[in-house]
């Protein structure tokens, strides 16, 4: 579902990795990325791949994937190198992420990635105290769209 005006009580339905463009914004697309990249959450750039977090020691981040709008909203959906050329990381502007296990952020409070191995691996989080929490300097919680799904305002150039 790509839009190109909506106010945010219209998007409750969408997932992570959907951008709002009714906010400045920019997109980098990248032509080398992780088999399975996860739409909607943190990545990484390693070894010149945009990546999966994977508790790297001072991950090189580069934004929030974004899913193809030439495919379904699915929960968990990833990009696959078989069918995609390319992989779109928001790393400026308003964006939805899936949000860790437990987290219970509010608006306008700091984002903190998941930078491990886990299942909540590239989710956010309010809590500095999580495991393999990361702070995301600049970036602030803004509105939440359903369970576990949060838009996010990345203030500044992330990358």
């Amino acid at each position: 579902m790509a839009f190109n005006s909506a106010v945010q009580a219209n998007v409750q339905n969408v997932d992570g990795g959907e951008l709002l463009v009714t906010a400045p914004y920019a997109v980098t697309s990248y032509d080398s990325f992780q088999d399975g990249l996860k739409i909607g959450r943190i990545a990484q750039i390693k070894a010149g791949v945009v990546s999966n977090l994977d508790g790297t020691s001072t991950p090189d981040i580069c934004g929030v994937v974004r899913r193809d709008v030439a495919n379904a909203t699915v929960a968990g959906e990833t990009i696959s190198a078989d069918y995609s050329l390319r992989a779109d990381v928001v790393d400026f502007g308003r964006v939805t992420v899936f949000t860790a296990t437990g987290a219970v952020p509010t608006e306008g409070s700091a984002v903190y990635v998941i930078n491990n191995t886990s299942a909540d691996a590239g989710k956010v989080t309010q809590n500095s105290s999580a495991t393999g929490a990361l702070a995301l300097t600049d970036v602030v919680f803004y509105k939440e769209v359903k369970a576990g799904v949060w838009t996010v305002t990345l203030k500044k150039f992330i990358k």
